[in-house]
């Protein structure tokens, strides 16, 4: 049984979940995930700057477009709005992203390539 509002766990037996207070059900509903199995995603913007990273969210947020936001080391740690991560990669969904290039597109070409550090 589980709670189709928290998707809480419950062996037989309980009807209510213990949080949420709602009706258990058999079966959780499908999510979004479930619905899309085969997206693709793309890197449509990629930076180390905090301000620029910020600024390309908040348009993709007002476009209405749906991002993740990923370390670029691949590791698949969303994004959490810490200025010190390093590197992070905002992806689309392929569909999607022709128009979110061409919204960044102004923000891209502000980004100063990274400099090779000095050997030690």
């Amino acid at each position: 049984m589980f709670c189709p509002q928290c998707s809480s766990e419950y062996r037989e037996g309980f009807t209510v979940c213990a949080d949420c207070q709602v009706d258990l059900v058999a079966t959780l509903p499908p999510t979004d995930s479930d619905k899309r199995p085969n997206m693709e995603i793309v890197t449509v913007f990629d930076s180390t700057n905090p301000a620029l990273i910020g600024i390309a969210r908040t348009v993709l947020e007002a476009a209405g477009i749906e991002f993740l936001a990923v370390g670029a080391d691949g590791a698949g740690a969303v994004f959490s709005g810490n200025p010190f991560l390093g590197r992070v990669r905002l992806q689309v969904e392929k569909d999607h992203a022709e128009e979110a290039t061409a919204l960044l597109s102004d923000i891209a070409e502000t980004e100063e390539p990274l400099e090779d550090e000095p050997p030690h």
